[in-house]
């Protein structure tokens, strides 16, 4: 999975309402599963997220900018 990758997959989990991560993963699986070459289960993306949370801060950073959300 490429940090483009997985910094979508945060942001597809809040623009969905989702709290709780476990919930959006099996919800990710079935719905946009095939978007993407592997989903990485609950401990994998907890990990890799917070490995790369300076990454998703800027990311998100950008995206509050860009839109009216």
């Amino acid at each position: 999975m490429t940090d483009a990758e997985l910094i979508t997959l945060p942001v597809i989990q809040a623009l969905l309402g989702f709290t709780n991560e476990a919930w959006f993963l099996s919800h990710a699986h079935v719905r946009v599963g095939h978007l993407f070459r592997y989903l990485p289960g609950q401990f994998g993306y907890n990990k890799r997220l917070r490995k790369a949370s300076v990454l998703v801060k800027a990311v998100t950073r950008m995206l509050a900018v860009d839109t009216t959300l």
